[in-house]
C-alpha cells in the first residue's frame, strides 16, 4: 500500500525527462522511480517483516508440535506453562531483536523513522 501511494506520486515528467536525456528503460528505474520510491519501499519492507515476526499460528500449523519458532515458545511460556518471567523475557527479547532489525534496515538505506512513517 505505502508502494503503491509513492509511486501514484511520482510525476511523470521525471520519467519522460529521463528518456529524453537519453537513459533506457533500467536506467531511468534505477536512477528516477527507485530513489523516489525509497521510504515507501523500506516502510513496505518493515510492515511485512513484523506481521511475519509476529505470527505464531502458521508455524504450528505447519511445523507440528515439535517446531521450536519464538513466537510458540513465548505463547508457550505465557498460556500452557504460566511462566510469566520466561516468556516476558523472550518477548523483550523478541522486541529488542525486531527493533535492532528495522533500525539497522533504515540506517542502511539511508532513512530516519520518521521520515518513513510521516
Amino acid at each position: 500500500m505505502p508502494l503503491t501511494s509513492t509511486l501514484d506520486s511520482l510525476d511523470d515528467s521525471y520519467i519522460e525527462a529521463g528518456y529524453d536525456l537519453g537513459g533506457n528503460g533500467f536506467s531511468v528505474f534505477w536512477q528516477i522511480v527507485v530513489p523516489h520510491a525509497k521510504p515507501a519501499i523500506v516502510s513496505g519492507c518493515i510492515v511485512v517483516f513484523m506481521l511475519t515476526l509476529g505470527n505464531y499460528l502458521t508455524p504450528i500449523l505447519l511445523g507440528g508440535k515439535s517446531s521450536l519458532w519464538f513466537t510458540e515458545q513465548i505463547f508457550t511460556q505465557f498460556i500452557t506453562r504460566f511462566n510469566w518471567q520466561q516468556g516476558s523475557a523472550f518477548g523483550v527479547l523478541l522486541l529488542t531483536i525486531s527493533s535492532l532489525i528495522v533500525w539497522l534496515g533504515l540506517k542502511l538505506t539511508g532513512q530516519s523513522f520518521s521520515k518513513v512513517m510521516s
